[in-house]
C-alpha cells in the first residue's frame, strides 16, 4: 500500500496475481481502488552555485536544506566541480541520519577539467506557449544549440494530464530520439529544468 505523501504511480497497466497453493477450490474476491492526491508530488530540485572551495588534504562539506517532510523516494546527485586533480578527490553524500553514500573517487584520472559541464547561455529566444485539448498535441522547438537546458511551467487545471519532452529532430514529423522528461498524470500548475543535448559528464 502506498502511503498518501508517497510519489504518485506511473499510468499504466498493473497485474494482482492470486495464487492458491492447496487442491481446494478457494473463491477469491478482489477490489481495486485507486485514489490519487488533487495535485500530485513532484520531484524538488535543489541546486548549490558556488559551492565551497576545494583544499587540499583537507574535508569540504556543502548543505542542502529540504524544508518537506515526505519520506525520500529516490535521489539524483549531480556534481560540476573546478579543480586540475579530480582524480585527487573523494565526493560522499551524506544523510541527516548519518547514512553515508560514496559518489565518486579515483576517477578521471591525469585530466584537467574538472568533473561535470558548466553550461553557459550563449542565445535566449522568445517564450513560446501552447494551449491543448482533449487531443494531444506535439509542439516542436527549435532551441538553436546542442546543449543546454530549457525551462518548462505548465498549468493542467484539475483534470490530470501528461507531458513528455523529447530530444531530437524535426523532418516533417517529429523523430524522438531521447525522451528526456516526463512529468507523468500531474494536475495544477508546475515548472522544471530541463538538461538536453548532453548530460553531466560521469568521470
Amino acid at each position: 500500500m502506498t502511503s498518501p505523501t508517497a510519489p504518485p504511480l506511473r499510468a499504466g497497466t498493473y497485474y494482482v496475481g492470486v495464487f492458491n497453493p492447496s487442491f481446494t477450490t478457494a473463491h477469491t474476491y478482489l477490489i481495486a481502488k485507486l485514489n490519487g492526491l488533487a495535485s500530485a508530488i513532484l520531484p524538488t530540485p535543489q541546486t548549490t552555485n558556488n559551492g565551497p572551495a576545494v583544499l587540499d588534504d583537507a574535508v569540504s562539506s556543502s548543505t542542502l536544506f529540504m524544508a518537506a517532510t515526505q519520506q525520500i523516494a529516490s535521489v539524483n546527485v549531480g556534481v560540476v566541480v573546478n579543480h586540475p586533480r579530480i582524480s585527487d578527490l573523494t565526493f560522499t553524500l551524506l544523510s541527516p541520519t548519518g547514512q553515508r553514500v560514496l559518489l565518486m573517487e579515483n576517477r578521471g584520472a591525469s585530466t584537467t577539467n574538472g568533473a561535470g559541464d558548466l553550461f553557459i547561455t550563449t542565445n535566449n529566444f522568445a517564450p513560446v506557449t501552447a494551449n491543448g485539448g482533449g487531443l494531444p498535441q506535439t509542439n516542436f522547438l527549435n532551441v538553436g544549440t546542442t546543449a543546454g537546458s530549457l525551462t518548462v511551467t505548465w498549468n493542467m487545471f484539475t483534470v490530470p494530464d501528461e507531458m513528455t519532452v523529447y530530444y531530437g529532430t524535426n523532418s516533417g514529423t517529429f523523430l524522438p530520439v531521447n525522451a528526456i522528461f516526463d512529468s507523468g498524470l500531474v494536475s495544477f500548475t508546475g515548472s522544471t529544468n530541463i538538461i538536453f543535448g548532453r548530460a553531466l559528464r560521469r568521470m
